[in-house]
């Protein structure tokens, strides 16, 4: 499995995450913000997402996935440091939004 960023910042992150596949955040990103820049993520919420990913390691493996990540497009750089966003982004199930995710364009990608 692949797991594809946006681009990265140095914001100090813990904001909720958007998880698409096979570029379906960029292509949504493009059309929904009228811009040609790309969704966005820090690097500590990559470091967050990459860590997860590593510790359900067994649940990717052998599957061909290619997962986008990037900020949840109702969440900025304005929202970093907030109360709400550390909740949202403490709170987030990160497999059910993944599984989700994956399953819009085939079932059952991954199991739990």
């Amino acid at each position: 499995s692949i797991l594809r960023l946006g681009a990265l910042t140095d914001d100090a992150g813990m904001i909720p995450l958007a998880f698409g596949t096979d570029d379906s955040l960029l292509v949504q990103w493009i059309e929904g913000q009228k811009t040609r820049r790309p969704p966005v993520l820090s690097r500590a919420d990559a470091a967050r997402i990459a860590s997860f990913m590593l510790r359900e390691r067994k649940l990717f493996m052998k599957k061909r996935l290619v997962i986008d990540c990037a900020w949840l497009p109702k969440w900025g750089s304005s929202s970093v440091g907030t109360e709400e966003a550390l909740i949202a982004a403490s709170k987030q199930d990160l497999m059910g939004d993944i599984n989700s995710a994956c399953s819009r364009k085939t079932t059952s990608l991954i199991n739990r």
